[in-house]
């Protein structure tokens, strides 16, 4: 499941995952979005996979299990645009664990200028509209990236 959330003007008039846009411009939103949905679709079938590997549990120990079973399936997708890991501190790179910092799933694009969030979810948890603005609010183009939540 995805869920798309905190898209800009950019791609508007969506229907079923892809943009109604007209001309050069809508030709270009329906190649991104064709694209996104694609990583979409395999960042789905990455977390169904780690989820499985995992086993039947809940809560946050099991989440983490996740996680981390996650992050090894899509660094086994060999996708160069395709990081895990990475954490933002006001629009910069910084080490895993630095002190206010965001630490993302997935960013998809250069880490540097990222064209797209993923942040894996499990059970009943949810990507809330606090927590996107947390991420954008880090993140190098802020409320220009798109912040999505994947589910097994």
């Amino acid at each position: 499941m995805l869920a798309l959330i905190g898209l800009g003007s950019e791609v508007q008039g969506m229907a079923e995952g892809v943009p109604s846009g007209r001309g050069i411009a809508g030709l270009e939103a329906k190649g991104a979005a064709a694209a996104a949905t694609s990583l979409t679709d395999d960042l789905t079938a990455a977390a169904q996979r780690a989820a499985q590997s995992v086993g039947p549990g809940r809560g946050p120990v099991y989440g983490t299990k996740v996680h981390s079973a996650f992050e090894r399936e899509v660094n086994a997708l060999g996708k160069n645009d395709v990081h895990t890991g990475v954490s933002y501190l006001n629009g910069q790179i910084v080490p895993y664990g630095t002190k206010g910092s965001v630490r993302l799933d997935v960013v998809n694009g250069p880490v540097n200028s990222p064209n797209a969030v993923y942040d894996l979810k499990t059970g009943s948890a949810t990507l809330t509209p606090a927590r996107i603005q947390q991420i954008q609010s880090h993140l190098p183009g802020g409320n220009a990236v798109p912040v999505m939540e994947i589910r097994p």
